[in-house]
């Protein structure tokens, strides 16, 4: 046998059976950040951005168009979300992109006098004002109920029937006085004032009437107070407060026992009366001050019978404030107004 041969029969006889595991796995690499892969190759840090930049992308479109996915919307918002405007106020943009982590460069807004007409206002109404507010939006978890703001206004009611005033039974034009002036003399003082009516065209005269009204005191020398007649009684001229002016219990000035209306006619249109108050002769030391308001009345608004607070009359058309005031010095043959 040749000595090759031998060998390699040798060789072939003695060795003992052995076997070299073979490698089956995949080649693994590492991840893009250098860090052991997943299933997936990546790490698990590199995983999780992933997901929150595919969150991100998602949460922002639906913010860019916040209708886009929702079915039987308006016609009106898609025709809204495609039209051209204006870009968002600065305040707006940097108060809501450093919250959203996103530019809003490209979102555009129209002023709501600009959206297209549409039957659909609430629709209108609510895409301008969150677009306009976005500022306003609540930053928390908290969210805003979605309220119509025309649902909040409150309806606008007619304002209840104001009662109109009866017409007054006395048709006056005018009514005013004259010689509001004093006439001194050594021994006496007048204040002669005249009040005027004016009626209306055609009107009847009769149908006005006066009342006045006093309020003061009038005092002799040594502080008392002297007398007067109002309302059929005698009475101490001391007034504290304003009270009918009459010597009978009807109200009406210058009325009588045979009429209530007792003025002197001025043409067909127009009556006056006057007045002139003060004793029938002063004597020193006699102090009036006294405060006036004559007013004109129809005569169905003045009861016949009243007291010193004028019960029973009602509704002056219009009142003339006068007044009296003298102090008689005998001595000096003055008046003092």
């Amino acid at each position: 046998m040749r000595p090759t041969l031998q060998t390699q029969a040798k060789t072939s006889s003695s060795a003992q059976p052995s076997f070299t595991p073979a490698r089956t796995g995949l080649l693994q690499r590492k991840c893009a950040c250098g860090g052991s892969p997943g299933p997936t190759g990546e790490c698990e840090s590199c995983r999780k951005k992933k997901l929150q930049r595919r969150s991100e992308n998602l949460h922002l479109s639906t913010i860019s168009h916040p209708l886009s996915s929702v079915s039987n919307v308006p016609a009106i918002v898609h025709e809204v979300l495609r039209s051209p405007g204006q870009p968002l106020a600065a305040h707006t943009a940097a108060f809501v992109e450093p919250r959203f982590g996103h530019s809003f460069g490209d979102v555009r807004v129209r002023s709501e006098n600009k959206l297209p007409q549409s039957n659909d206002s609430r629709a209108q109404s609510r895409i301008t004002t969150s677009m306009n507010d976005a500022a306003e939006l609540p930053i928390s978890g908290d969210r805003e109920p979605d309220v119509d703001l025309a649902e909040k206004t409150a309806p606008t009611e007619a304002p209840p029937d104001i009662a109109e005033t009866p017409k007054s039974c006395c048709s006056m034009e005018s009514f005013g006085s004259s010689n509001d002036s004093y006439v001194d003399t050594d021994t006496d003082t007048r204040k002669n004032i005249k009040f005027t009516c004016k009626v209306k065209s055609g009107s009847d005269t009769k149908k006005c009437v006066m009342v006045n009204w006093i309020q003061g005191t009038a005092k002799n020398k040594d502080g008392t107070f002297r007398s007067v007649k109002m309302f059929d009684k005698t009475v101490d001229y001391n007034f504290a407060t304003t009270r009918s002016d009459s010597l009978d219990k009807d109200p009406v000035y210058w009325s009588d026992g045979s009429a209530r209306w007792n003025y002197q006619a001025a043409g067909a249109d127009s009556f006056y009366a006057t007045d002139s108050p003060g004793p029938q002769a002063w004597v020193d030391g006699i102090d009036y001050n006294l405060k006036f308001k004559m007013c004109l009345y129809c005569i169905d608004d003045v009861s016949a019978t009243s007291d010193e607070t004028g019960s029973g009359v009602k509704n002056p058309l219009k009142c003339i404030d006068w007044g009296f005031k003298a102090k008689y010095d005998a001595t000096a043959k003055k008046f003092t107004h």
